[in-house]
């Protein structure tokens, strides 16, 4: 699938390099609202903004995108505007992480290098597991939510829509955080 990559700053080149690295799938490039499009990052084109993805869709451009920015509001706006255009939100995972076989990563999830997501976990649509984050098994990520750098979700934790979880923070046993 050919993606282009939603958002230009870190979380986004950390992505183009997981998927050019592991994946089937190919980056057509970035669209960004605040960088310019004669710009070029990691090798890849910013093709535009994202007023520019229905067309980018219509050319045959992309097939899907990623939303690889960390503010979670920003994230579900833009999830708007990528399905408008008749694009796709798939799962992405780098391939370092270990995902369990029974775990559920819903549209646009993005599991960054080294992340462990444990047997029955649900990770909600459009949530971000960064590097080397645990989540242990039956615990539940909602919608947009961000998991840190080093955090620890623990069994049957639950994080409601748009909780953000910072880097080495650790959520016990069975507790749930709105």
């Amino acid at each position: 699938m050919k993606l282009v990559i939603v958002g230009a700053g870190g979380l986004a080149r950390v992505v183009a390099e997981m998927i050019t690295q592991g994946s089937l799938d190919e980056v057509a490039g970035f669209v960004d609202d605040s960088v310019s499009p004669a710009k070029q990052l990691q090798s890849l084109p910013v093709l535009g903004s994202s007023k520019d993805l229905p067309k980018l869709a219509a050319d045959g451009v992309a097939s899907g995108a990623v939303i690889a920015i960390g503010n979670s509001q920003v994230r579900l706006k833009l999830a708007q505007v990528v399905r408008d255009a008749g694009l796709v939100l798939p799962a992405i995972v780098a391939v370092s992480a270990t995902v369990s076989p029974s775990a559920k990563l819903s549209e646009g999830v993005i599991v960054v290098s080294q992340a462990v997501i444990g047997p029955d976990v649900t990770v909600g649509p459009l949530s971000i597991i960064n590097t080397a984050a645990v989540i242990e098994h039956d615990a539940c990520i909602d919608e947009a939510c961000y998991v840190g750098p080093r955090a620890l979700i623990d069994a049957r934790a639950k994080l409601g829509r748009e909780v953000s979880v910072q880097g080495g923070q650790v959520v016990g046993p069975d507790e749930q955080l709105s």
